[in-house]
């Protein structure tokens, strides 16, 4: 399975395993670990992880904005 069928899978996945009860979530769990592959430890993780947060760049954040880099990618 690739990773954007994984992604997408988990996408479906999560509203149902958080409004689900404890003996729901560990079936849902289940499936999710047999047909990703993953083991269970990893599986938590995603199921419990915030989807909405987008990744961070690493580095340290701009310093200045579009009009001064277009100038300086011009130089």
């Amino acid at each position: 399975m690739s990773t954007g069928l994984k992604r997408e899978y988990l996408r479906n996945i999560l509203l149902r395993y958080h409004k689900s009860s404890k003996k729901h979530r560990s079936l849902i769990l289940d499936e999710f670990c047999e047909v990703c592959k993953l083991t269970r430890k990893h599986a938590i993780r995603l199921l419990n992880e915030d989807m909405i947060t987008v990744p961070r760049r690493p580095g340290p954040t701009r310093k200045y904005g579009a009009d001064v880099d277009r100038h300086l990618r011009h130089l």
